[in-house]
């Protein structure tokens, strides 16, 4: 995750994180008025986004993702983008996969939590 090949095919799909933030950019105050240009455009041409949150979580998703598979027994496959191939336009970018189960793994690092 994060290369520019990533970047770039990710640009091309409607993601679960921008599917998410336009539903909540919407049901914030649904009375507001919205720039939805101004939204989409920022979705599809994304500044690059590093904030210490961001750092920290990456740094320690992998030691995370290894605590979680000897909590469970699991195997967490790592993967990149994961697009359906019967919908092509959509996609995710999880943190592994429980194969065996059909199952995705999204992981959470709080700063706050150290």
């Amino acid at each position: 995750q994060n290369s520019a090949k990533w970047k770039e095919e990710r640009s091309l799909r409607i993601t679960a994180s921008n599917a998410y933030q336009l539903y909540t950019y919407y049901k914030t105050d649904p009375c507001k008025p919205k720039d939805w240009k101004r939204k989409v455009t920022k979705l599809i041409l994304p500044d690059d986004l590093t904030t210490p949150a961001i750092e920290h979580g990456r740094k320690c998703e992998s030691k995370a993702i290894n605590v979680y598979s000897d909590a469970t027994g699991k195997t967490v496959s790592r993967c990149g983008l994961v697009v359906p191939p019967n919908v092509p336009w959509i996609g995710c970018s999880p943190d592994g996969l429980i194969i065996e189960e059909k199952k995705i793994v999204e992981i959470k690092c709080p700063l706050a939590g150290k």
